[in-house]
């Protein structure tokens, strides 16, 4: 150690620079004869090293504050897709029940597996991952009364296509509940799934 110090006076004696002595602290690096000889103190050296640090601190602060609110914006883009995607979806199931509950009204019911019942029964579980169990329980319902009419059509086709007098009262009351359905009972249960208004 001692050799290293004798080493250094030789070096400073003979280049002619003045030794330079530095005391390091936690918070930066002060030097002893530089702030002696400008008068400057140890206390306005590290206020001076500290206020160097704020623009680069305010630029990081705005740089996290858009970065979070450009996440923001694609979290709401992405739900916005999201339910869209799902409308999509839910939309084309609401048209395939509807057809076959319009189809039912405009006569329909005399075919047991005519298109739009297969189509609509084949849908069933995708009605049911999608809407949930409420109205997969109400297109079973559906295709449970579909089959009740066509059940009294088929006897009404034995009967020389005079409808037997049990059947007429229930014939009106279906017809009646599927008349509604098309007209207005499908798009009122569909119509919660379907609205805009909860997307806001």
């Amino acid at each position: 150690m001692l050799a290293a110090c004798e080493a250094k006076a030789i070096y400073f004696a003979l280049t002619g620079r003045a030794p330079v002595s530095a005391i390091t602290f936690p918070i930066g690096h002060i030097d002893v004869s530089a702030s002696t000889s400008s008068g400057m103190s140890g206390a306005q050296s590290i206020w001076f090293e500290l206020v160097k640090g704020v623009p680069a601190a305010v630029v990081a602060l705005v740089v996290g504050i858009v970065g979070g609110l450009i996440a923001w914006r694609q979290y709401r883009v992405a739900r916005a897709k999201l339910n869209l995607d799902l409308f999509e979806k839910r939309y084309d199931l609401f048209m395939v029940v509807w057809t076959f509950v319009s189809g039912v009204v405009q006569g329909s019911e005399r075919r047991f597996n005519s298109p739009e019942r297969i189509a609509m029964i084949n849908l069933l579980p995708k009605m049911e991952f999608l809407f949930g169990n409420d109205l997969a329980e109400y297109v079973q319902e559906l295709n449970s009364r579909h089959a009740s009419l066509w059940a009294i059509k088929n006897a009404v086709a034995r009967n020389n296509d005079v409808m037997p007098e049990e059947h007429v009262q229930e014939h009106l009351e279906l017809m009646r509940w599927f008349t509604g359905e098309a007209l207005n009972g499908v798009r009122v249960r569909f119509g919660e799934y379907l609205n805009f208004e909860e997307w806001r």
